[in-house]
């Protein structure tokens, strides 16, 4: 606290601050120089959905997007903020999932009901090219996507998509316990 250090040019958050007042602090920190400055707070969708009710801190309202940040954190003050001088939810550019995970879905929307969970934690880093992957010759599965990530890091990335409804698992017919995004065809058995 009280340590101006030129260039800081972003904080990230990974986990959420207990109070308003300490991602305040903490994300003061970027910027002191004059310089455009960004914080950044990684939430899981568990955590937004943990939070959405909340007021003692409002970190539902303030991870949520659907009002601007600064006024919820302002507001969270007991102050009114008059002018947002631009946070993502005002200048429109924020983005309710990373694009990493877009990608997993759209990947996933593409090979709708060809991998397990299982197969789909073994083509996604590249790492499984095995029997247990389904291969069939002119539709070769896409290894490797996200090549840099762990399994376990895939597989915790997926069980967040289906927790938040992204993606469910086939209970039925043929494809019975095949991935598949919501936003498929109802015919194919929930």
């Amino acid at each position: 606290m009280g340590v101006d250090h030129k260039m800081i040019v972003s904080v990230i958050h990974r986990d959420l601050p207990p109070t308003v007042e300490s991602y305040l602090q903490e994300s003061g920190r970027a910027g002191r120089d004059g310089e455009p400055a960004r914080a950044i707070v990684l939430a899981s969708a568990s955590e937004i959905t943990a939070t959405a009710g909340t007021t003692g801190t409002r970190w539902g309202a303030f991870l949520s997007g659907d009002r601007c940040r600064r006024d919820v954190l302002v507001e969270a003050l007991g102050a009114h903020l008059e002018v947002c001088p631009g946070c993502d939810v005002c200048n429109g550019v924020a983005r309710a999932e990373s694009p990493v995970v877009q990608a997993n879905v759209n990947w996933l929307s593409r090979r709708r009901r060809r991998y397990t969970p299982a197969q789909a934690a073994a083509v996604l880093p590249g790492t499984a090219r095995t029997a247990s992957v389904p291969w069939h010759p002119g539709r070769e599965p896409v290894f490797g996507l996200l090549g840099t990530w762990r399994r376990e890091e895939i597989e915790e990335a997926l069980e967040e998509l289906f927790a938040a409804g992204r993606l469910r698992v086939v209970q039925r017919g043929p494809w019975r316990g095949r991935v598949t995004a919501t936003a498929s065809d109802p015919s194919e058995g929930i």
